[in-house]
C-alpha cells in the first residue's frame, strides 16, 4: 500500500490532503521534528532572535521519513530521495519577502532574498511533482510573482509548467427531496446562517446593519456561529457592542463555537448562506453551505467568483485588484468605501431576495449541481494520483 506524508494535521491540509485517495495509508510527519523548526527555536530561546516568521516554512526533517509522497500546505520540503507535492492558496514560496507580495503595491520587480531563493530551488527540483494551486486566483497571484522576480527566467518556467489549479473536493450532503422539502418553509420564515470565525473580516457587522432595515417588514432568522476574536480588524470596544448585538437582537441566534457537524446540519435547515468577506482566500464555508443545498451571498474577492455566481447565489461587487481579487483596502479612505460598497450591495440583494422568494429554491438546485460537477471528490483523487503516481 502506497504511503503519503503530511506534515500538519489543520483545517486546510484535511481538506485538501488528507485521506483523500482511497486505498492510500496517510501518515503524520510531524513538521518539529525538521531541522528549520529546530534551528528556529534555539534561535529565539538562546540567541533572542525575534520571530523569523515565513523563511522557515521549509520540511527538512532529521531523520527520513518513511512515506511514498510527502503533500504539503503551502510549505516546500527539502527532502533526499521523496517526491513531494504543495497546495497553495496565494503564493509559494511564502517567505517574509513573498507574503506580503509588495510587488502588487508599488508594480516593481524584486530580487529574491537568500530564503526566497533557496525555496525556489526547491521548486524547481524534480523531486517537486507539483505546485497545485486552490483557485485561479491564487494561479494569477502566483504567476505574477514569479514574472516580477529579477534574475533567471528558467526558475519561473519550470514553476509555472508544474503549476496546476484543482479545487478542493466537496461531497453533496442532501439530495434534491430535502432541498424542496426545505423550501417549503420559506414563505414563513426565511432562514439564514452565517459562518466565520473572523466576524469584522467576513462582514458580520454589515450584513447585520443591512438585515436590520428589513426587520420590521419581513419575518427572517440569522443564525451566527463566530467568537468574535478578530483582533486584527476590531477594537474590544466593538467587539462587546457586536457581543451585545449578537445576544440581544430577537432575530439572531448566536454560537460562538460549534462541532463542524452540528454547523452543517444547521445548513441543511438554512434557506440563504452568507459570506459577505472583504478577506478570504478560498471561502471553503461556501462549499458546505451549498453542498447543503444554501444558496449564498457572497463578495467578489479571491477565489469568491470562481464558486459562486448569479445562478447558484448572489455576488456583492467590491473594488478589487485586477491580479488575484483582493479587495482594496490601502488606507482608511478605502476601507470606509468598501464598508458602504459592501453594506449598500447587501441592502441590494436583501431586497431582491425578500421580493422574489420563489428565485431562491432553484439557486439552491443549482448550488448543489455546482458541487457535484465541479468539486466531485472522485474527480479530485483521480487528479492527485495522477500528480502522485502518474497515474
Amino acid at each position: 500500500m502506497k504511503k503519503v506524508g503530511y506534515i500538519k494535521d489543520y483545517y486546510p491540509e484535511q481538506r485538501c490532503i488528507i485521506k483523500k485517495i482511497g486505498g492510500v495509508e496517510y501518515k503524520f510527519c510531524n513538521e518539529r521534528f525538521a531541522r528549520t523548526r529546530i534551528i528556529k527555536k534555539v534561535g529565539r530561546i538562546i540567541l533572542r532572535q525575534k520571530n523569523p516568521g515565513w523563511d522557515w516554512l521549509v520540511y527538512d526533517p532529521i531523520r527520513k521519513p518513511k512515506v511514498d509522497l510527502i503533500h504539503t500546505f503551502n510549505s516546500v520540503c527539502m527532502l533526499r530521495g521523496i517526491p513531494w507535492a504543495v497546495t497553495f492558496e496565494s503564493t509559494v514560496p511564502r517567505t517574509n519577502q513573498t507574503v506580503g507580495r509588495p510587488w502588487e503595491k508599488n508594480g516593481e520587480p524584486f530580487i529574491p532574498d537568500i530564503f526566497t531563493r533557496r525555496s525556489l530551488h526547491l521548486l524547481t527540483d524534480s523531486s517537486c511533482k507539483a505546485c497545485i494551486a486552490l483557485s485561479d486566483s491564487a494561479r494569477r497571484i502566483q504567476d505574477n510573482m514569479l514574472n516580477q522576480m529579477i534574475g533567471d527566467p528558467a526558475f519561473a518556467r519550470i514553476i509555472q509548467e508544474k503549476t496546476v489549479v484543482i479545487h478542493p473536493p466537496q461531497d453533496a450532503l442532501v439530495d434534491a427531496c430535502e432541498i424542496k422539502k426545505k423550501f417549503s418553509t420559506i414563505s414563513s420564515c426565511v432562514e439564514f446562517i452565517f459562518v466565520g470565525r473572523n466576524f469584522f473580516c467576513k462582514g458580520g457587522p454589515m450584513l447585520i446593519e443591512a438585515m436590520e432595515k428589513f426587520s420590521e417588514k419581513v419575518n427572517f432568522h440569522l443564525t451566527v456561529v463566530s467568537n468574535l476574536d478578530d483582533k486584527l480588524f476590531s477594537t474590544g470596544e466593538e467587539r462587546k457592542k457586536w457581543a451585545n448585538i449578537l445576544e440581544k437582537t430577537p432575530w439572531i441566534t448566536w454560537f460562538k463555537s460549534l462541532p463542524n457537524e452540528k454547523v452543517l446540519h444547521l445548513c441543511k435547515k438554512a434557506h440563504i448562506g452568507c459570506l459577505p468577506t472583504f478577506k478570504d482566500t478560498y471561502g471553503y464555508s461556501v462549499l458546505e453551505m451549498q453542498a447543503c443545498g444554501c444558496p449564498v451571498i457572497t463578495t467578489n474577492v479571491r477565489a469568491l467568483p470562481e464558486i459562486n455566481n448569479k445562478n447558484c447565489g448572489w455576488i456583492v461587487p467590491l473594488e478589487i485588484d485586477k491580479i488575484g481579487g483582493e479587495v482594496i483596502l490601502y488606507s482608511d479612505k478605502d476601507e470606509e468605501a468598501r464598508r458602504t460598497e459592501l453594506l449598500l450591495g447587501l441592502e441590494r440583494c436583501l431586497e431582491e431576495i425578500f421580493g422574489n422568494l420563489e428565485t431562491v429554491e432553484p439557486k439552491a438546485v443549482h448550488a448543489l449541481g455546482r458541487i457535484k460537477k465541479g468539486h466531485s471528490p472522485e474527480e479530485y483523487a483521480k487528479k492527485l494520483s495522477m500528480i502522485y503516481w502518474g497515474k
